[in-house]
C-alpha cells in the first residue's frame, strides 16, 4: 500500500532541515517538490518563501504573501504562516502584527513558532534578526514558552 501524503511530507520536512543547515538551494528544491506533489499547506507555503528569498526569488516570496493574505480574507489561513512570509520579505513589523494576530486568534501554531527555525534562517539582506526584536521576546513570553526577564 503507498502513502501518497508521506512523500511531499518527508521532502517538506527534509527541506526544512537542508534550509536549517544553510543549504538553502537544495532545501528549496525539496520544499518546491513537495508542494508540487500535493496541495500545500499555508504553513508550507510560509516555509517555502523563506527557502525562496534565501535564494534571491523575492517576487516569489511577494506571490505567497499576497495569496495568504488574501485567502485570509475568505478563509482561516493560520496568522503565523503569513507572519513567516513577512519575515522572509524582510517585513518584520508586518510579520509581528501577524504574529500577534496569531496570539489574539490562539493560532495553533504559537506554541511551535519561538522554536521554529525558519524564523532564525539568515536571509539575504536582511542585517538582523526577528527575534532581536522586544516585540518578538514579549511575545514569546506571552505564549508562555519563557519566563519574563527578572
Amino acid at each position: 500500500m503507498t502513502h501518497s501524503r508521506s512523500i511531499p511530507d518527508a521532502l517538506r520536512w527534509r527541506g526544512k532541515a537542508r534550509c536549517a543547515l544553510g543549504d538553502m538551494a537544495s532545501g528549496l528544491e525539496d520544499l518546491e517538490q513537495a508542494a508540487a506533489l500535493a496541495p500545500a499547506h499555508p504553513w508550507h507555503l510560509a516555509e517555502l518563501s523563506i527557502a525562496l528569498s534565501a535564494n534571491g526569488r523575492i517576487e516569489d516570496v511577494r506571490r505567497i504573501r499576497d495569496d495568504l493574505v488574501e485567502r485570509s480574507e475568505r478563509v482561516w489561513i493560520p496568522p503565523s504562516a503569513i507572519a513567516l512570509a513577512q519575515r522572509a520579505l524582510g517585513e518584520y513589523d508586518a510579520a509581528l502584527r501577524w504574529l500577534e494576530r496569531a496570539f489574539q486568534t490562539r493560532d495553533f501554531l504559537c506554541a511551535v513558532f519561538p522554536l521554529e527555525a525558519m524564523f532564525v534562517i539568515p536571509l539575504p539582506g536582511q542585517d538582523r534578526s526577528i527575534r532581536d526584536d522586544p516585540r518578538w521576546t514579549d511575545l514569546v513570553r506571552r505564549v508562555g514558552l519563557m519566563q519574563a526577564p527578572a
